[in-house]
């Protein structure tokens, strides 16, 4: 039973940002903030189709997205 934990934590651990990831993201932030205003604008406008589409209004999009 351990080793199946510890096999899930090493994959999670592979996710994870390692220091070379972490020091490149200080030196050059701007790819993170235009990536970052990439997302923001696709899903927010999705979310909002979503909360239309499903009869709930666009406040429940825009509160799915905020929640998101």
């Amino acid at each position: 039973m351990t080793s199946g934990i510890s096999r899930a934590l090493s994959r999670i651990s592979a996710l994870l940002p390692g220091r070379a990831d972490l020091a490149e993201m200080r030196r050059d932030p701007r790819r993170d903030l235009l990536a970052g205003l990439t997302v923001a604008i696709v899903a927010l406008p999705l979310a909002l189709g979503f909360g239309v589409s499903s009869g709930l209004g666009a406040e429940a999009g825009l509160a799915t997205a905020v929640v998101a």
